[in-house]
């Protein structure tokens, strides 16, 4: 039992040290310098609340004053109305904040509880406001220095354009401050300026505001120090922030080349404070892309309204980015030439008499060819006659020619034993008309059974060419298959 009860008060002193490290730490400062309000008036008290969050998480801290009889405001209101502040962990977060009396308070110091609450653990800490309510007909040497500023400027400050801050300022006291001095202090803002109120008068300053037009966007407070006789008697802070702004235009795109051979050059640049993404779009012919070259490296994106080339480019602020296409068509108008080259190279070395082989099977015995036809096509391809036309065809040993020729073909003019073995057929033609056909055949026999496919030799035909060339040309083999 008692190391049970040890192991308990163990574990509460360790989460009084987590407690204790992870208190609250909330500093209160008087920006005025002065917590005297004048009774009767609408004067209010200022207060600086530095407010750091000790957690290792971020967490809402959320401000209530209970007495009614007060009324409690912050810059930006949405502070103490807006349901709390976020602060990241470990991070200190500034609330600027106003105190007013509802109605008539009576002339004495007054101590008003504000409670600061943690919206994950509910823990609590109370601070005191203190506000003196003072008389309004003082003896001329109890008043003080006590203004009231009122500050205009836009919360959010286009740095491209022109913006006027204004200061109205009121002496709430009957007697001449003279020689104050007014100094604006901020990361961009900076300006002084020298002013006398009277008794209970008021004075309106005015101070332009010129940023750079680039000027990168940020949160800034400005600090309005009113002093005399070098003593800071007034301090007033204000947020603003500079507008953040991205503008992608295109400064050129251009286009220039030679025969069949193109370059576009399409620059763009970002006229803002801030970077920004930008995507050029090209449509692509088709076809085309076999031909284009980019730098950058592009890719390829379809949709229903066709192919496009898309560069993705990223622009920091005031920078510039160049797109280059290459279109290259001379290799295929190359190509083609040389296409046209080789035609008419073939269409002039062709030769003028054309001679085509073919067989056919006309009888078959025992599942073998026994007899075949074959037939000589002869064609002038010329628009000039062609003379002194000789042919030869030779038959293998296997086979032996029919003398028995058909009528209207031309029979040979020797049939002779060729030295290389089979036998030699020769034909001779006197003239070939322009474009003229002729057609020889004759019929062979198979000495032996022959089953399958088998080749028959080339064709062979000589003539004179329209030139007088004495010129030959072989048809291909003849192929049989059963």
């Amino acid at each position: 039992m008692s190391k049970k009860v040890f192991l308990v008060l163990l574990i509460l002193l360790c989460a009084s040290f987590t407690y204790a490290e992870e208190s609250l730490d909330v500093q209160i400062e008087l920006i005025a310098n002065d917590f005297s309000l004048v009774q009767g008036t609408n004067q209010f008290a200022e207060y600086g609340i530095k407010l750091t969050n000790p957690y290792s998480y971020e967490d809402t801290f959320e401000f209530r004053v209970k007495d009614f009889s007060w009324n409690i405001w912050t810059n930006p209101l949405s502070d103490y109305v807006g349901g709390g502040v976020d602060v990241q962990p470990g991070e200190t977060y500034e609330v600027q904040l106003f105190i007013a009396p509802t109605g008539t308070k009576n002339i004495g110091r007054y101590s008003i509880p504000l409670t600061i609450t943690t919206r994950s653990n509910g823990e609590k800490i109370q601070k005191n406001l203190v506000v003196d309510i003072v008389s309004g007909v003082p003896t001329i040497k109890e008043y003080e220095l006590g203004i009231l500023v009122n500050v205009d400027l836009p919360s959010v400050i286009d740095p491209r354009g022109k913006t006027t801050l204004v200061v109205d300022v009121e002496n709430v006291f009957p007697r001449n401050i003279t020689n104050i001095k007014l100094e604006l202090i901020s990361e961009l803002i900076r300006g002084r300026s020298n002013f006398s109120l009277g008794r209970l008068g008021e004075e309106t300053l005015e101070f332009p505001i010129e940023l750079n037009d680039y000027q990168s966007p940020l949160q800034d407070k400005l600090e309005l120090r009113f002093s005399k006789d070098d003593e800071v008697f007034k301090s007033v802070k204000v947020n603003y922030a500079v507008l953040s702004y991205s503008i992608v235009n295109t400064v050129s795109d251009e286009t220039y080349g030679k025969f069949l051979k193109s370059t576009r050059v399409i620059e763009v640049h970002n006229d803002g404070n801030i970077a920004k993404s930008h995507q050029i779009r090209i449509p692509l012919k088709f076809g085309s892309g076999i031909f284009t070259r980019t730098d950058p490296k592009n890719y390829l994106v379809k949709d229903e309204e066709g192919t496009f080339m898309v560069w993705d480019l990223n622009l920091d602020s005031q920078a510039k980015s160049t797109v280059t296409i290459n279109q290259n068509y001379q290799v295929l108008f190359w190509f083609g030439v040389v296409i046209i080259l080789i035609g008419l190279f073939y269409w002039f070395m062709r030769s003028p008499v054309l001679i085509a082989k073919e067989a056919k099977v006309v009888e078959i015995r025992d599942g073998a060819v026994s007899q075949l036809k074959v037939l000589l096509h002869l064609r002038n391809r010329t628009n000039k006659p062609i003379t002194a036309i000789k042919i030869a065809d030779r038959v293998p040993d296997i086979a032996q020619i029919l003398e028995e020729f058909d009528v209207g073909t031309i029979r040979p003019e020797k049939i002779v034993r060729d030295s290389k073995g089979g036998t030699l057929i020769k034909w001779s033609i006197l003239k070939l008309d322009p474009y003229e056909e002729r057609i020889i055949s004759y019929k062979l026999r198979s000495k032996l059974q022959v089953l399958g496919s088998f080749v028959l030799p080339s064709a062979l035909v000589k003539f004179k060419s329209p030139g007088g060339s004495n010129l030959k040309s072989k048809s291909k083999m003849g192929k049989i298959n059963q």
